[in-house]
Formats: structure tokens, C-alpha cells, sequence
């Protein structure tokens, strides 16, 4: 598993490059003002979401980008989604210098996480949030424990980020979803 992460290490910025261009089209071809602008705030602060990580090393764990996937699917559907979580998640990995083997990992996670925003957009958002969110950690925490995790870091790092969720979906993601809609 680890070599297979590795050898895709590679293709990051390729993949980056794709969404930006995929998100770049989106754009230019009859999306408002008011789209453009949130979908690119969304993307800015979810990815500078982890920028403490640089300074405090430590599992505790409080990010934005299922925050901005999951309203960004749901209310933009799955293409915008899909670009939205590749984007913010490189992007959070390179200004966090956190881009290694397990970046791969956080992309399938989160890429399973835009597919279900899309396909369970009706309902509501917090619910939807706070399932996804745990979904995603039940997916990916295995994947990380067999590139060389452990235990104790990755439940401190699962608990702290879905209690963190928890919080901003119950109290902030229905404010930003209704100004999304």
C-alpha cells in the first residue's frame, strides 16, 4: 500500500492542475458572480485550514476541507464538488508540507465524500455533514493505520476532527448553505 502511495506521489500536481482547469471551466461557462465567489472563498479557506499544522505538531486535527466539499456537492453538485476537494485537499497538503504517501488516502476519502454530498443532496445539511464526516474517517483511518499510523494518534486525530465537524455543520453550514442556494 505504501509504494502504491508513493508511485502516485507524482501525479499530485497533475491532478491539481486537472481540477483547477475542471473548476476554471465551470466557471467560464455561465456560472454567476455569486457562485464563482463562493466556491473560490470556500476553496481559499479550506485549504489554508490547516496552515497551524506548520507551527503545532500535534494529532489534534481542525480542518475546513469536508466543510467545503460536502456544501459544495451538495448545493453545486458533483463536478464542482469533486474540484472543490481535490484542490483544497493538495492545496492544504503542500501548505501544511503534509504532501507525502498519505495524501493519496485524504484523496480518496474525500472523493467518496464529494460522490455522496451529490447523490444525498435532499438532506439536510447538517445530518449530511456529520454522516460524511464519519464516513470518511471509517474509510480512510484504516488506510492510514496500514501506512504506518497509530492507534493512539489516529483516534485523537478522527476524535478531535469530527467533534470539530460536528460543531461547524450543526452551527455554521446551514447559514452558508442558505446563502448558497
Amino acid at each position: 500500500m505504501r509504494r502504491l502511495a508513493e508511485s502516485l506521489r507524482a501525479y499530485y500536481f497533475h491532478i491539481l492542475i486537472a481540477a483547477l482547469a475542471v473548476l476554471a471551466l465551470i466557471f467560464l461557462f455561465g456560472q454567476s458572480i455569486k457562485f464563482m465567489v463562493i466556491v473560490t472563498a470556500l476553496v481559499a479557506i479550506a485549504s489554508l485550514s490547516t496552515f497551524y499544522q506548520n507551527y503545532i505538531k500535534s494529532p489534534i486535527n481542525f480542518e475546513l476541507i469536508k466543510f467545503a466539499t460536502i456544501l459544495t456537492a451538495a448545493t453545486y453538485g458533483l463536478v464542482t464538488g469533486l474540484a472543490v476537494a481535490v484542490i483544497s485537499t493538495i492545496a492544504s497538503k503542500v501548505i501544511s508540507e503534509k504532501l507525502d504517501q498519505t495524501a493519496i488516502v485524504s484523496l480518496l476519502g474525500i472523493t467518496a465524500v464529494a460522490i455522496a454530498a451529490s447523490m444525498f443532496s435532499t438532506w439536510n445539511i447538517v445530518t449530511l455533514g456529520i454522516v460524511l464526516t464519519l464516513s470518511y474517517h471509517l474509510i480512510t483511518a484504516p488506510l492510514q493505520m496500514a501506512l504506518g499510523g497509530t492507534f493512539a494518534y489516529g483516534a485523537v486525530y478522527v476524535g478531535s476532527n469530527v467533534l470539530f465537524n460536528v460543531l461547524v455543520f450543526s452551527r455554521i453550514a446551514p447559514i452558508v448553505a442558505g446563502v448558497m442556494g
